[in-house]
C-alpha cells in the first residue's frame, strides 16, 4: 500500500484538524451529559433531601461504573489496602472477593484527589464528580497514537479515518460513555492495539522497501510492532481476560489463515516471513501477562481463578505465537506439511499446541472453583442478562438494522476488494488478515451482544484498510485523492452521526427523565431507608440483583444478591430467600445473613428468574407460593416484615409497578405486625384483607380499638 508523498508538516496538521473533531465532540458530549446529570440530580422531593453519601444519577444502563466508583471509594478509605481484592457491597454478611482492576481503581482515585485538592470534597462526591471525565483522556490518548502511527504507515487520510472511527464507532464510544466510569472502553481500545499491531508487523511477513506502507520495510519495524500488540493485549488481559483471551486467539489463527491462503504470492514478490516475529509476540505477551498478574495478586493472593488474568493463559500465549511461528515458516519455506521432515516440524509443534491447551482443558475440566462459571445456577442466571443474549434479542428492529450496517459493512467491503483480480498481495494480506479477525469478533458479537463492543476494534481497522487499499493500483496523486473522498465519506455517513445523534438527544424533551428514573427511585429509597434506621447502623437490603447494585450504590448499604461471578454465593442466597415457601424458611435465611430491608417493585424484580433456576421442576403457579410471589401477587408479607410508607413520584415515566419496602423486625409483636400490615392492603385498596388483619390485631390487643 504505497503512500502519496505527504510531507510530516501536513501529516500533522491533518491529524490535529481530525483530533480537534474528536476533542470538540465528546467534549461536548461530556459537558451536555454532565449538566443534564446534574439538573435531575437536582430534583428531590419536596421538603426532602437525599441524605446518601452518592447522589449523582446516571443512566439505567449505567450499572458497572457504580460499582466501580464505589470500589475506588472503600480502596482508598481502606488504611493499608492498594489492590481491590474484599467488598463487603453484597453477599451480606461476609461480602466476596473482588477481581478487578486496581489500575483503573487508582485511576479514578487520582481524578477524585484532583477534585478534592480544588474543593476539599469527600472521597465519595469527589470521586463520583470526577467519573463523568474519567474517560475522556484515555480516549484522546487511544485516539491519537493509533491514528499517528496508522498515518505514519498508511498516510494521512487513514489516519484521519482511524482518529474520527475510534470514536464514532457506536461499539468503540458506548465503552467510554461520559459518566458511566466503566472498564469496557479500556478493553476495546486494548483489541483494538492487539490487532493492529500485529497488523503493522506484517502477521509475521515483512520485505525491504523505501515505500512507506501498512506492512513492515524491514525485521526492526515488525518486531516494534509486534511487541505493541503483545503489550496492548496483556494490558486487556490485566483488565478482562474473559473479554481479551479470545481475540489474543483469533489474531494467532488470522496469522495461520493468511500463511496458507498467500505464501505462494508473498514469496513471489520478495515478501519473507520471519518466525521470530510471532515468537517475540507470544513471549512479550506472555511475560507482560504474567508481571500484569503479579501486580495485581502477588504475594498473598495466589490461587487458580482461571476466569481473570493468570499465568496459564500467559503459557497458552507462549504457545499460540510459537505454533504460529512454526506453521508459518513451514509454509514459506515451501514444503508439504506432511513432507520432508515433518516428523521433526511435528516434534516441536506439539509442545507448543499442548502448551495452548492447558488453560482450556484446566477451566473445562478442573474443579469448579477453578472457573466458577461452569456453574449451572450461574449459567442459568446468564441466559437472563441482555448481555450474554444474541444481538438480536435485545434490540429494536431498526436498531438492529444499524448495528448490523456498522458491524458488517466493513466485512462484506473486505470480501469485494478481495474478490477483485487486480489486487496487490500486500493489500490482500493486510486485509485478508484483519478481516479473519474482525469477521470472528462479528460472530461472537452476534452470539453474544457483550461481544459488540470488543468486535468494534477489528472492524474499524478493516474499513480503514479497504479505504487505502481500494485503489493502491493507481497513480500516487489518483489514489490518495480517491482514498480523501471515500474517507470523508465514510466519516460522514458511517461514523459521525452517532456522536451527533448522542449530543441530539441531551436536548430532546424527556429524554432525560426517561432515562433515570430507575437511579432516581433507587437514590431516594435509599434515603427513606437511611432517615429510618438508626445512625451508624449497618443496613443490608435484599432486592432485584440489578437494583440491588442500584440502592446499595447510593445509600453505600449492604447487599445480597448481585449479577456478578465472584458473587454467586450470594445470587444463590437471594434466590433462596425469594422463592422460599414457608414464612420460617426465608426468616431463618435472612436471620443469617443479617438482612435489615427487603426492596421489591412489581414488574421489575428477579423472583420469577429465581424461582425457575431454584426449583426447575415447580409448576408455574407454584410462583406465588414464594416471599416473592406471596408479596408481589397477594400482597402477604409475612408478619416479620414491617412495611415502610413509600410511593414513587406519579410523573415517573415507564414505571413498571408499585414498590414495596419493607423492614425486616422480628421484634415487633403480632399485634403490631397485623395492624402495619393492614395498612399496607388499605395502600392498594384491599379493604377486606385490611378488614381481617384489623380485626386479628384488636383481638391480640384489646386495648386497641380497630380501626
Amino acid at each position: 500500500m504505497r503512500l502519496s508523498d505527504e510531507s510530516p508538516q501536513a501529516r500533522r496538521f491533518i491529524l490535529l484538524a481530525f483530533w480537534l473533531i474528536v476533542v470538540v465532540f465528546s467534549l461536548g458530549h461530556a459537558w451536555e451529559t454532565n449538566r443534564y446529570l446534574r439538573a435531575a440530580s437536582a430534583v428531590t422531593r419536596a421538603g426532602r433531601g437525599t441524605g446518601t453519601p452518592f447522589q449523582l444519577l446516571n443512566f439505567a444502563d449505567a450499572v458497572d461504573g457504580k460499582v466501580w466508583v464505589r470500589n475506588a471509594t472503600d480502596l482508598v478509605e481502606e488504611p493499608g489496602v492498594w489492590r481491590l481484592r474484599h467488598t463487603t457491597s453484597d453477599n451480606a454478611p461476609v461480602g466476596r472477593e473482588v477481581h478487578w482492576s486496581s489500575g483503573w481503581a487508582w485511576w479514578l482515585i487520582g481524578l477524585g484527589a484532583v477534585e478534592r485538592a480544588v474543593t476539599d470534597e469527600p472521597w465519595p462526591k469527589a470521586i463520583e464528580t470526577m467519573s463523568v471525565w474519567a474517560h475522556l483522556p484515555v480516549l484522546w490518548l487511544g485516539v491519537a497514537l493509533f491514528s499517528w502511527w496508522i498515518a505514519r504507515r498508511a498516510g494521512a487520510a487513514a489516519g484521519a479515518l482511524t482518529a474520527v472511527a475510534l470514536f464514532g464507532h457506536p461499539g468503540m464510544y458506548e465503552g467510554f460513555w461520559p459518566a458511566d466510569p466503566d472498564h469496557h472502553g479500556l478493553v476495546s481500545m486494548a483489541v483494538f492495539g492487539l490487532v493492529c499491531g500485529a497488523l503493522l508487523a506484517g502477521a509475521g511477513w515483512w520485505r525491504e522497501s523505501e515505500d512507506e506502507g501498512v506492512l513492515p520495510r524491514n525485521l526492526s519495524q515488525a518486531r516494534r510492532a509486534a511487541a505493541v500488540s503483545a503489550l496492548c493485549g496483556a494490558a486487556g488481559m490485566w483488565v478482562s481476560a474473559a473479554s481479551v483471551a479470545l481475540p489474543i486467539a483469533e489474531t494467532g489463527v488470522a496469522g495461520v489463515v493468511v500463511a496458507v491462503w498467500l505464501r505462494s504470492g508473498l514469496r513471489a514478490r520478495g515478501f519473507r516471513f520471519a518466525p521470530e516475529i510471532w515468537r517475540l509476540w507470544g513471549r512479550v505477551g506472555a511475560g507482560a501477562s504474567v508481571l500484569f498478574y503479579l501486580l495485581e495478586y502477588a504475594p498473598r493472593h495466589l490461587g487458580m481463578r482461571l476466569e481473570v488474568n493468570h499465568p496459564l493463559y500467559a503459557l497458552a500465549w507462549w504457545g499460540g505465537g510459537e505454533a504460529v511461528a512454526r506453521i508459518g515458516e513451514r509454509l514459506a519455506s515451501g514444503e508439504s506439511v506432511f513432507g520432508a521432515g515433518a516428523a521433526r516440524w511435528l516434534a516441536g509443534l506439539v509442545p507448543a499446541v499442548l502448551a495452548t491447551l492447558v488453560a482450556p482443558l484446566a477451566a473445562l475440566f478442573g474443579p469448579e472453583s477453578w472457573f466458577v462459571l461452569r456453574d449451572p445456577f450461574l449459567l442459568g442466571i446468564h441466559r437472563e442478562i441482555g448481555e450474554f443474549l444474541p444481538i438480536w434479542g435485545v434490540t429494536g428492529k431498526w436498531h438492529l438494522v444499524v448495528m448490523f450496517a456498522v458491524m458488517t459493512m466493513p466485512v462484506w467491503a473486505a470480501i469485494v476488494v478481495l474478490a477483485g483480480r487486480n489486487v496487490l498481495v500486500d493489500v490482500r494480506l493486510a486485509i485478508g488478515f484483519t478481516l479473519v479477525c474482525a469477521a470472528l469478533a462479528t460472530v461472537q458479537a452476534c452470539v453474544q451482544v457483550r461481544w459488540y463492543m470488543m468486535a468494534s476494534g477489528p472492524q474499524i481497522l478493516l474499513g480503514v484498510l479497504v479505504v487505502t487499499g481500494l485503489f493502491a493500483a493507481r497513480g500516487p496523486g489518483e489514489a490518495v485523492r480517491w482514498r480523501w473522498v471515500l474517507s470523508v465519506g465514510v466519516c460522514l455517513l458511517l461514523y459521525l452521526p452517532w456522536p451527533v445523534a448522542d449530543v441530539g438527544e441531551l436536548w430532546q424533551p424527556g429524554y432525560l427523565k426517561s432515562e433515570v428514573w430507575v437511579d432516581w427511585v433507587a437514590r431516594d429509597i435509599a434515603g427513606a431507608i437511611r432517615a429510618t434506621s438508626p445512625a451508624g447502623s449497618r443496613i443490608v437490603v435484599l432486592a432485584d440483583p440489578a437494583f440491588s447494585v442500584e440502592v446499595g450504590y447510593f445509600g453505600r448499604m449492604g447487599t445480597v444478591g448481585t449479577l456478578y461471578w465472584e458473587n454467586t454465593e450470594g445470587l444463590k442466597a437471594a434466590a433462596a430467600i425469594l422463592t422460599a415457601y414457608s414464612d420460617e424458611e426465608a426468616a431463618a435465611l435472612i436471620r443469617a445473613r443479617n438482612i435489615t430491608h427487603l426492596v421489591l417493585i412489581d414488574g421489575y424484580d428477579f423472583t420469577a428468574q429465581y424461582q425457575a433456576l431454584a426449583h426447575p421442576r415447580a409448576a408455574p403457579e407454584d410462583f406465588r407460593r414464594t416471599l416473592g410471589g406471596r408479596i408481589l401477587r397477594d400482597h402477604q408479607p409475612p408478619l416479620w416484615l414491617r412495611p415502610l410508607p413509600y410511593a414513587t413520584p406519579p410523573d415517573l415515566p415507564s414505571f413498571p409497578g408499585a414498590v414495596l419496602v419493607f423492614k425486616v423486625d422480628f421484634g415487633q409483636s403480632p399485634a403490631e405486625a397485623y395492624y402495619r400490615r393492614g395498612q399496607f392492603h388499605l395502600h392498594f385498596g384491599e379493604k377486606d384483607l385490611a378488614a381481617e388483619d384489623f380485626s386479628a390485631s384488636s383481638r391480640l390487643a384489646a386495648e386497641n380499638p380497630a380501626p
